[in-house]
Order: C-alpha cells, then sequence, then structure tokens
C-alpha cells in the first residue's frame, strides 16, 4: 500500500482552500497519495450560495463548500495528478444531521428554513424535500484520489 494522506469531511472548514491543498500535497510523499472525500455543493452559484448558507446555519465553522469541478481544480492545481475519481449521493433527514448541531437555538430556525424552501420549490442544489413533518435532502460527495510525481 502507497504512503496516503487523507482528508474526509474537511475542506469546507478552511478559509484558503489554496494553501491547505498545497499543504497537503507537500507532505505528501513521491509516488504517495492524496485522497480527499467531502461534500460538494452544486455547479450553479446561486444554488451553491443557499447550500452553503443553509450549512453555516448548521455548523458555523462551516467556511464553504466547494463545487465538483472546483474541488478536482483545487487537487490538480498542487501539481498531484488525480488517478481516481468517484462520485455518490447519499439522501439525509433533518433529524439526522441536526444531532450534532450542539445547539438547539440554531436547530428550529433551521427546519423553518429548510422546509419553507422546500414548499417553495427551492432545492438549494440539494433537493430539499417536506413530506409535512419531515426535512430530507441530498448531500453529494465526491472521492478524488491523485498521485504525487
Amino acid at each position: 500500500m502507497k504512503p496516503a494522506v487523507v482528508t474526509r469531511l474537511t475542506i469546507y472548514h478552511f478559509a484558503d482552500l489554496g494553501v491547505v491543498c498545497s499543504d497537503m500535497a507537500r507532505i505528501t510523499r513521491s509516488k504517495g497519495r492524496l485522497i480527499v472525500a467531502d461534500i460538494v455543493s452544486s455547479e450553479n452559484a446561486d444554488e451553491s450560495e443557499l447550500h452553503n448558507a443553509l450549512e453555516i446555519l448548521r455548523d458555523p465553522s462551516h467556511v464553504s463548500m466547494i463545487s465538483n469541478i472546483a474541488m478536482k481544480d483545487l487537487v490538480e492545481t498542487t501539481g498531484l495528478k488525480i488517478i481516481q475519481e468517484d462520485q455518490w449521493t447519499m439522501q439525509r433527514e433533518f433529524g439526522e444531521v441536526m444531532q450534532i448541531v450542539n445547539s438547539r437555538a440554531r436547530v428550529d430556525p433551521q427546519f423553518i428554513v429548510m422546509s419553507s424552501l422546500a414548499k417553495a420549490c427551492i432545492e438549494a442544489g440539494i433537493d430539499i424535500k417536506f413530506n409535512g413533518r419531515m426535512v430530507y435532502f441530498i448531500h453529494h460527495w465526491i472521492l478524488l484520489v491523485a498521485e504525487k510525481p
């Protein structure tokens, strides 16, 4: 097995993604790999902006989720070569995701915002749905494996 630098569910917490990815590439050994697994936002700028606003309401440490294309560009600008890519979606239920929020004061307002968006058919790039009592949405994931020359 080749040595690897791995990051999962962290990219959207950093203000300067270029510096973070450059540092990860720097510490990756020659012929080693950088593995990035993270949730990404829509390629549509308006949807991405709304999705990021929802994430900031949920988690104030959230900075900015980026799109699939932006994530690939970010990794490739470090000089690493992407050798594997996978994408998938995961349906999420509002209550499940809110269990990690340590502030009840943020849960109820976010439920109101997300259910209102769903009722207005505004999906925020995450296919928000409301069934009358529960909010559901989809997280879009990307897995990138990049190799250092």
